[in-house]
């Protein structure tokens, strides 16, 4: 389909007659998610609608297995498949589907993702979105109607600090469960 002016005319290729297209007939895009809150910071845009040169977008229609690393924020209308670390933000729209590991500052799903997630900052999880697998963040927001099967771990400092913190914890648990351990913990001070 091409796409026309006003003025200018194509031709039927059945009757041979020139037939005029307006713009109103022309199909537009899909439109773009939104990008509101924490992650429009981080989108140059013009108004609510993020402006190209901001932000690398994956369309609808492609498939991309592999990696991808950006410093960018990064849009996905179409399906990727592998690893992604993102500097910036990560957008799935409703059309979209990841099946992937995820680390970015901030993530917002409309569509569906499957793999682990870890948000620097905000997980958001729109009405149309579908999320499988566990998601790390400082802050989630789940709209009503958004699905979430795995589980969600909010942390308050950096992952590995989260890891260290929850080994230790572990570690103490078993030591009591062996006897190993003072059931009580002494308190400073001797009390």
């Amino acid at each position: 389909m091409g796409f026309f002016n006003k003025d200018e005319k194509k031709q039927d290729s059945q009757t041979g007659s020139k037939k005029e297209q307006t713009a109103s007939q022309v199909r537009k895009p899909e439109a773009r998610p939104m990008v509101k809150g924490n992650m429009k910071a981080n989108v140059k845009s013009q108004g609510d609608v993020p402006v190209a040169g901001g932000e690398s977008i994956i369309a609808e229609g492609t498939v991309v297995n592999g990696d991808i690393q950006s410093d960018r924020t990064v849009i996905v209308y179409g399906i990727v498949k592998g690893k992604v670390h993102i500097q910036s933000d990560l957008i799935v729209a409703e059309s979209g589907l990841v099946e992937a590991d995820v680390n970015a500052e901030n993530v917002s799903i409309a569509g569906r993702k499957k793999g682990r997630t870890e948000a620097r900052n905000l997980f958001e999880l729109k009405k149309t979105g579908t999320i499988e697998g566990e998601i790390v963040a400082k802050s989630v927001k789940i709209d009503e109607g958004g699905r979430v099967i795995g589980k969600i771990n909010m942390q308050t400092g950096s992952p590995q600090a989260t890891k260290q913190i929850g080994e230790a914890e572990i570690k103490k648990k078993k030591e009591f469960l062996r006897g190993d351990a003072n059931p009580i913990p002494e308190k400073n001070g001797g009390a």
